[in-house]
């Protein structure tokens, strides 16, 4: 049986629709066969074709009875299905909830690990008497911008003036080698 390119729940709509209107062909068919039955009777008719008849009756309503337990379990198929399918999207509703107070709480931590990380860069310069110039060629460095490419890490208006705050900076901060004390804090 090939599959509904609308998607299931379309392609149960149209079976139940065919079962419907099956149903509705049954009974219809049952009822004429019946009150054809009647007719015959009253006008005397053979006894074979009035046995004939009402066994088609009888065939007729057995099918439309079939045809309504089947819509019956289909029903109920259905019912069971959106059940399923609604506490699927709960459960998806409370992870979404749950991991976005885990997002709100990592960014948060992270935003304090943040705080507290340029506090302590902040403490170490003071504790080398950085001027403000000097903490931001500090601060170039601990960004990974090496000596001759600080100026272009730097804001275009003060790259003439970076290679002499950095010397100036690995001088204060008591560094003896290039790399610098800061190092240890590379970004």
């Amino acid at each position: 049986m090939a599959e509904n390119p609308d998607g299931p729940a379309q392609s149960a709509r149209g079976t139940s629709r065919t079962t419907w209107a099956m149903l509705a062909l049954s009974v219809l068919t049952a009822v004429i066969i019946g009150t054809d039955l009647v007719l015959d009777f009253q006008e005397g008719t053979d006894l074979r074709h009035v046995i004939l008849e009402a066994v088609a009756m009888v065939a007729a309503f057995v099918n439309s009875l079939a045809l309504s337990i089947m819509l019956a379990r289909d029903a109920r198929r259905a019912q069971s299905a959106l059940k399923e399918a609604l506490d699927e999207v709960d459960l998806a509703k409370a992870r979404i909830a749950s991991l976005a107070e885990e997002a709100a709480r990592w960014k948060e931590d992270a935003q304090d690990a943040l705080r507290e990380f340029g506090g302590a860069i902040d403490k170490q310069f003071a504790r080398w008497s950085l001027t403000p110039a000097e903490c931001e060629v500090a601060l170039l460095l601990l960004k990974a911008c090496p000596q001759r490419t600080s100026p272009s890490c730097a804001a275009p208006a003060t790259r003439p003036f970076v290679s002499k705050p950095v010397r100036s900076t690995r001088r204060r901060a008591s560094a003896t080698e290039r790399s610098l004390q800061l190092g240890s804090w590379k970004i």
